[in-house]
């Protein structure tokens, strides 16, 4: 695979130029060949200076899939099950062994009927890894997101989030009057799996497909692919990349409600309808997000959007992609950041009165304008020009990817008007799964830089809105005022 050092054009090209694009940019990678260093991930060992440096997540659960066969699978399909625990030499029961071929086949395969796309060969199609012709009715049919089809199976990916009780709560295609019966068989698989082999379904495969399954309780999480790259390809964590996609998916879900909030709702009732404290904001997220995870590009209406960033990112272990400027330009950047934790309130002349009561209650406000303030960044779209942080926390690489899919996310809803604020509560699941952290999120642009900048500013309290505006005031008038950054960020 090779990786560009540059940035996609933000223009909605047509579905002819997404394919020529697919075909001939690398964007799929080549299971034989290595990816190359153009995507680095930002930490900060300390509060004054940025280090660039290889981030890789890794599996907390370090044990190897051990590999097992069931005779009457051999028999009907052949397929191999890969397990997430150590094989206990039990056999599975005569009914697992009896139903489960043939709850397999009603879920992975295609009706034998479907013809492939016609018209004349564009050349090698790496969706298929063969010479079927990547047309319009190509991507229309196997790629682009439909949520009226019946029959989804045509496909080439699918994504299911389920409750455990099989409850459904997203699907990236087909129609939810269907939905209801695959999810049925989806948790039957599971169960039948978890009773006659006392075994947690890790993956099943069969011939040029794939299901992936994670159990986040009280969620499910499936993936289903026909791509040939991601049935075969790992990232650098050692974690199969659609076992990536779905924690991706999965941490999104997180990020919007947090752990506890669905925990809580589903302790009340295991049918609860999950789908109730989404918006629809939230679920075309879920299908932005799979798409650019699946293809590196976006579809909606009749604009196709290529954003590779993110796709990138993901194969390569959710690193962080920084935008490529000078180190001089970078330290300045993180020293206008940094300069904001010495910001201190302008309270003019305090009632003298309510100082003394303040001093005797010990209610007293902190002088420091920044005080709950935690991380910092400045982007350009998703790639990261500054990054601030405090010595004693640090936001692992999935929960930077996280948060900066979600603010793109929310930032692409809201009109572009001048001088737009946002306020966002996130949750950041590996740092503190059961609480939120609240973004200060403003994009202002210079004249010398084509895109707007945005700064992020992260906040442990949900009242410091307007401590964090006037601090990334203060930024803002730093950036633009710099002769050094007016050269170095002509972008």
């Amino acid at each position: 695979m090779t990786i560009s050092d540059e940035t996609p054009s933000p223009k909605a090209p047509s579905l002819r130029t997404a394919r020529s694009f697919i075909s001939h940019s690398g964007i799929l990678p080549d299971t034989s060949s290595h990816a190359a260093g153009a995507t680095t991930a930002v930490t900060l060992e300390s509060a004054t200076h940025a280090e660039l440096a290889s981030e890789a997540t890794h599996r907390r659960n370090e044990l190897a899939p051990v590999s097992l066969r069931a005779p009457s699978f051999l028999d009907s399909f052949s397929p191999h099950l890969e397990s997430i625990e150590s094989s206990d030499g039990e056999a599975c029961s005569d009914h697992a062994e009896l139903q489960l071929p043939e709850l397999l086949s009603e879920l992975m395969l295609a009706p034998s009927s479907g013809r492939k796309s016609e018209g004349p060969l564009t050349g090698y199609n790496p969706l298929t890894e063969d010479n079927t012709a990547l047309d319009d009715g190509f991507l229309r049919l196997r790629v682009l997101v439909d949520k009226l089809e019946l029959d989804f199976k045509k496909k080439l990916k699918q994504f299911f989030i389920l409750s455990v009780a099989g409850k459904p709560i997203y699907s990236l295609n087909g129609n939810d009057d269907v939905l209801m019966g695959y999810m049925g068989l989806i948790t039957t698989i599971i169960a039948s799996f978890q009773e006659g082999m006392k075994k947690d379904v890790y993956s099943i495969s069969l011939e040029l497909l794939r299901i992936v399954v994670k159990n986040k309780y009280p969620l499910i999480l499936v993936a289903i692919s026909r791509i040939p790259h991601e049935i075969t390809s790992v990232h650098p964590g050692g974690v199969s990349i659609m076992e990536n996609q779905l924690e991706c998916l999965h941490n999104y879900l997180l990020a919007v409600l947090s752990k506890a909030v669905i925990t809580k709702n589903f302790r009340s009732g295991m049918n609860y309808d999950l789908r109730r404290m989404l918006s629809v904001q939230d679920f075309h997220a879920l299908d932005t997000l799979a798409m650019k995870l699946t293809y590196g590009f976006l579809h909606d209406e009749d604009a196709v959007f290529i954003d590779t960033s993110y796709y990138l990112g993901a194969i390569l272990g959710n690193s962080m992609r920084c935008l490529r400027i000078s180190n001089t330009c970078r330290t300045k950047l993180n020293e206008i950041l940094l300069s904001t934790k010495k910001l201190r309130r302008s309270n003019g002349n305090p009632d003298f009165v309510s100082s003394i009561s303040n001093r005797l209650t010990g209610t007293e406000e902190s002088d420091q304008l920044t005080a709950d303030l935690l991380f910092g960044f400045l982007t350009i779209d998703d790639q990261v020009l500054a990054h601030m942080r405090p010595r004693n926390h640090k936001l692992q690489s999935q929960d930077i990817s996280t948060l900066l899919s979600a603010i793109q996310l929310n930032c692409s809803t809201v009109p572009k008007d001048k001088g737009t604020d946002l306020w966002i509560p996130l949750c950041m699941a590996n740092f503190n799964s059961s609480g939120f952290v609240y973004c200060y999120v403003k994009e202002f642009s210079l004249g010398y830089c084509e895109k707007p900048i945005t700064i992020i500013l992260i906040s442990g309290s949900k009242n410091s809105f307007y401590n964090m505006k006037e601090a990334a005031n203060h930024v803002v008038a730093k950036v633009q005022h710099n002769k050094l950054l007016n050269k170095g960020l002509r972008i």
